[in-house]
């Protein structure tokens, strides 16, 4: 039959004991032998006397049988108080129930490492956690302790890795996508956090595969006023520098034009005339330029077709 309830485990000789709840007491007795005897039990108080004098220093106490599972924590609490069990004994969290206030030897969080290394959930497991998190809600206090803790925080390349892994082919849904959006808005980037992505940017080359998905997503968008002056006066003054301007020019080297991207170039450019400003750019740009015979020969194809349409309109014209 399984009993539920308050437990203790005491130490004979002193008198000191470590007070905690169960559903299933016998089970968890048993469990706590197991760690105590392999030496990986995440109390490091009642592990190291436990090292020091055996099992045979100790007795195991039922203390009080509570039918009510809710109840277990809130009797747990009265017994941890009444035995002083933190103070005057192995207990290390003053709160039944909650691990708030306490802070882990090296030595326990690795050997909880361990514990868990290799270890797998099963697909009922992770949809039961998928099912809490979504429920759950991050208050602001927490958001700026969990900022504050990952500052200076790096993962390593092995963590990076599995981290890419889990979420290649993973698609947000627009309800995140869209929370994701009203985070960012009117947030501000540090020159500091500008340069450390500007490093970590440079020399990444995306795949044919994120090119193509890239360019699929911004087929038919179109930029909002707002955005387009945004971005219009981020890039004021910006002078690109001469090697960013070669790479620009040897990318577009020999890249064909769609018809419907040309179409685009010339409902855009139709009746625009450039600022005195791009004027005398351009003229300095071309200054001491030579263009290949190929080119010449182009360009001279071309005013001698508009030269020949311009007759042909004029003739045409009462």
């Amino acid at each position: 039959m399984r009993r539920s309830g308050i437990y203790a485990i005491k130490h004979i000789a002193s008198g000191k004991s470590y007070v905690g709840s169960a559903i299933n007491i016998d089970r968890r007795w048993s469990r706590h032998r197991t760690e105590l005897n392999t030496n990986k039990h995440c109390n490091s108080k009642l592990q190291r006397v436990w090292d020091k004098y055996g099992a045979e220093a100790f007795s195991f106490l039922i203390l009080e049988l509570v039918d009510d599972a809710i109840s277990l924590v809130s009797t747990e609490q009265i017994w941890i108080n009444r035995f002083d069990a933190v103070a005057r004994g192995f207990n290390i969290c003053p709160t039944a129930g909650s691990a708030l206030g306490v802070k882990k030897s090296k030595e326990a969080i690795a050997k909880t490492a361990a514990a868990h290394t290799g270890m797998k959930r099963s697909e009922e497991t992770k949809a039961k956690i998928r099912e809490a998190r979504a429920k759950q809600v991050i208050t602001d206090d927490a958001r700026a302790k969990m900022a504050i803790a990952g500052i200076g925080r790096v993962p390593s390349a092995e963590t990076r890795a599995k981290l890419s892994k889990a979420n290649t082919g993973r698609k947000m849904s627009a309800e995140a996508v869209e929370k994701n959006r009203a985070a960012q808005l009117g947030k501000t980037i540090s020159d500091s956090t500008r340069e450390k992505l500007r490093i970590t940017s440079t020399g990444r080359k995306h795949s044919d595969e994120s090119k193509k998905k890239m360019s699929e997503w911004q087929i038919g968008r179109k930029m909002s006023p707002e955005d387009i002056a945004k971005s219009v006066a981020a890039r004021a003054g910006y002078k690109a520098s001469d090697e960013t301007k070669a790479k620009i020019s040897a990318a577009g080297k020999g890249r064909p034009k769609s018809q419907q991207m040309k179409d685009r170039l010339s409902k855009t450019n139709k009746g625009r005339r450039p600022t005195d400003s791009c004027i005398e750019a351009s003229r300095k740009a071309h200054i001491g330029m030579k263009f290949s015979a190929d080119v010449i020969a182009k360009r001279l194809a071309t005013r001698a077709r508009n030269k020949a349409a311009k007759e042909m309109i004029e003739a045409f014209t009462p």
